[in-house]
C-alpha cells in the first residue's frame, strides 16, 4: 500500500525539475513523505534525508525501507548545521517548512553552500500559517541566502505554498 503524500511536498517535488541522475539532500525530511516522489524521478541518482529528530528519522526509515534497500535513499540524524560529508556535492537541496531558513541559518547556510554542486539549487518551500506572511519569509530568506553566496533567486507560488530556489554561484 503506498503512503500518502502531501500536497505541498508533491508541489515542492515537482517544482526541483529533477533529472534520473540528481543527488538531492532534503533538510528535515520528517517521516520522508518526500522521498518516494524524488526517488521516483532520479531512478540512477541518489537521496540523502536528515532530520535532528530520532523519532522522525525511525519513521522515515521504515517508511522508505524499500528505497533503502536498493541503495537509493539514505536517512540520518543529524542537524543541518553539523552536517560534514566529503567527496558529495549535491544538485539539489530541499527544506520543506524548516523555519531555521528565515530565522537564523547562518551556520547552517555555511554548511550548506559548499555541498551544493555547480549550478546546484537550494529550494526552501514554505506553507505558512497566514498568506501575509509570505512576503516577509521570502525576504528574509533571500537575504540569509545572498551573504552565503548564493544568487539567481526565482520565488513560486501556487495557493498557501511558497518556494524560493537559489542557485550555486
Amino acid at each position: 500500500m503506498a503512503s500518502i503524500v502531501p500536497p505541498r511536498i508533491r508541489w515542492a517535488v515537482d517544482g526541483l525539475g529533477l533529472s534520473s541522475w540528481h543527488r538531492v539532500l532534503e533538510i528535515g525530511c520528517g517521516n520522508g513523505a518526500s522521498c518516494t516522489p524524488i526517488c521516483e524521478r532520479t531512478g540512477i541518482g541518489q537521496y540523502l534525508g536528515i532530520d535532528r529528530s530520532e523519532k522522525m528519522i525511525a519513521a522515515a526509515r521504515h517508511r522508505n525501507a524499500a528505497w533503502m534497500a536498493s541503495g537509493v535513499a539514505v536517512f540520518e540524524c543529524i542537524d543541518a548545521a553539523l552536517l560534514e560529508i566529503s567527496g558529495t556535492c549535491f544538485d539539489r537541496i530541499l527544506a520543506i517548512n524548516v523555519n531555521l531558513f528565515w530565522r537564523q541559518a547562518d551556520a547552517t547556510l555555511e554548511r550548506l553552500y559548499p555541498l551544493l554542486a555547480p549550478e546546484g539549487q537550494l529550494h526552501l518551500v514554505f506553507e505558512p500559517p497566514r498568506a501575509a506572511q509570505i512576503t516577509d519569509i521570502a525576504h528574509a530568506c533571500m537575504h540569509s541566502l545572498s551573504l552565503y553566496g548564493f544568487r539567481s533567486f526565482v520565488q513560486r507560488r501556487e495557493d498557501r505554498y511558497w518556494c524560493v530556489q537559489a542557485v550555486h554561484r
